[in-house]
């Protein structure tokens, strides 16, 4: 028999597959289940990248990088904290 999945497990996956990136499924401390998007740290850096010199947008990045948002301000706020340890 085949398994039967639901209209946003497959929108979930049509979704991934689009955009090239793929959940992982997490638990949180409550024990929650969550998906968290897996991106590389060179598309991190990218991402840095184009914000730092002005491309786009921290919200435009995040979106057209597949980065979270929050991982991009939280990164560009440990830059600036620490001016000379820019690579």
């Amino acid at each position: 028999m085949y398994k039967r999945y639901d209209e946003m497990s497959l929108l979930r996956a049509v979704e991934a597959v689009v955009t090239g990136h793929f959940l992982q499924k997490s638990r949180d401390k409550k024990n929650k289940l969550q998906y968290r998007k897996k991106y590389s740290e060179e598309t991190l850096l990218k991402a840095l990248d184009s914000v730092i010199t002005g491309v786009m947008s921290q919200t435009g990045a995040a979106k057209y990088y597949g980065v979270p948002q929050q991982t991009i301000f939280s990164r560009l706020k440990k830059m600036r904290s620490y001016p000379g340890a820019q690579d």
